[in-house]
C-alpha cells in the first residue's frame, strides 16, 4: 500500500510540473552552426512566404523556430541555396531510402550532402546561349571582369571583359564563359572550401565550371558551383570597391553574394578588351 501511495504521488508531480512548465515543441533535426547560414536565411523565409511575415516580421529567432519546429516537415524552403522537398525530389537514392520523410532528408543533407555534388534547390532556367552582365546588387554595381586569370569587379565599361556567355547544361547548371578570353569561369582546384579564389580557366566539364543560378526575394541571383553545396560566389569582404577579389565562401545572404544579371544583345559595338 505504501508504495502505491509513493507512486500515486510521484505521478502526481509529474502532472504539476508538466502543467507549470510551458510545452516546447522539439525539433527533429540539429543544424551545426557552420552550416546554419546556408540552410537557414531569415530574410528569405520572411520574404518568400507572407504568412510567416504577418506573423513573425523580421524575427530570426522566431523564424528560425518555426523553421525547425514546423518549416521543414512542410517543405518550406529558407534559402536559395537549399530546398529540401527538391533535394529529396530530385535525388534518386534519397527518395528511395527516405520516400517522403523530409526531416530524414534534411539530416542527410547535413551530415553528408554538405560535402557531395548534389542538387540541393531549384535553379533558374535562363536560357542558353545568352550574353550577360553580371553585377554587384550594391555600391553601383560593379560588374564581374577579370584581371589576367583572375575574377574581380570593375567599374561598368564597353568591353566584352565584362560579358559572359551563358549556356545551359543537362544538369539544369551553367557553363560561364567570358566573352573577351573565351575561358569559362571556374573554382581553384575544385575546391569546396570557403575561402577559394574564382578564375579564369580553359573549358574542362568539371564541377569546378559548373554553376547553378538561384533567384533571391529581391529579384537578385546567388550563385553556386557544382563542386562545393555551401558556398556562394561572394566578392570578397561585400567591398564595393573596383578591384574587389571574387571567390567562394559559406553563403550568408549578404550584399556580396547578390548579383544582378542583365541581358545584351549587342558585343559587335564593343571593345574586346
Amino acid at each position: 500500500m505504501k508504495k502505491i501511495i509513493r507512486l500515486t504521488a510521484w505521478c502526481l508531480a509529474i502532472l504539476m510540473v508538466v502543467a507549470i512548465v510551458p510545452f516546447q515543441a522539439i525539433a527533429a533535426v540539429s543544424v551545426p552552426a557552420n552550416v546554419k547560414s546556408v540552410v537557414f536565411d531569415a530574410t528569405y523565409y520572411s520574404n518568400k512566404y507572407s504568412d510567416l511575415k504577418a506573423a513573425f516580421g523580421t524575427d530570426a529567432t522566431k523564424l528560425y523556430n518555426h523553421f525547425l519546429n514546423n518549416g521543414i516537415k512542410e517543405g518550406r524552403q529558407a534559402s536559395p541555396m537549399f530546398s529540401v522537398d527538391y533535394y529529396l525530389k530530385n535525388n534518386a537514392d534519397l527518395k528511395a531510402a527516405f520516400g517522403s520523410n523530409r526531416e530524414s532528408a534534411f539530416n542527410h543533407f547535413l551530415k553528408y550532402g554538405v560535402k557531395e555534388p548534389r542538387v540541393t534547390a531549384p535553379a533558374v532556367d535562363l536560357g542558353t546561349g545568352i550574353d550577360v552582365r553580371i553585377s554587384m546588387n550594391s555600391g553601383g554595381g560593379k560588374n564581374l571582369d577579370y584581371s589576367d586569370t583572375n575574377v574581380c569587379t570593375a567599374a561598368s565599361v564597353l568591353k566584352a571583359v565584362q560579358t559572359w556567355r551563358l549556356d545551359r547544361q543537362s544538369d539544369g547548371s551553367y557553363k560561364i564563359t567570358n566573352n573577351a578570353t573565351g575561358k569559362v569561369l571556374d573554382v581553384c582546384a575544385g575546391s569546396r572550401a570557403s575561402g577559394t579564389n574564382v578564375g579564369l580557366c580553359a573549358s574542362n566539364d568539371t564541377n569546378a565550371q559548373r554553376w547553378f543560378i538561384y533567384k533571391n526575394t529581391n529579384n537578385t541571383y546567388t550563385i553556386r558551383a557544382k563542386c562545393g553545396t555551401t558556398c556562394a560566389l561572394s566578392v570578397n569582404g561585400n567591398s564595393t570597391a573596383a578591384g574587389a577579389n571574387v571567390q567562394m565562401n559559406t553563403y550568408n545572404g549578404a550584399s556580396g553574394q547578390q548579383f544582378r544579371i542583365s541581358k545584351i544583345s549587342v558585343l559587335e559595338s564593343m571593345e574586346p578588351a
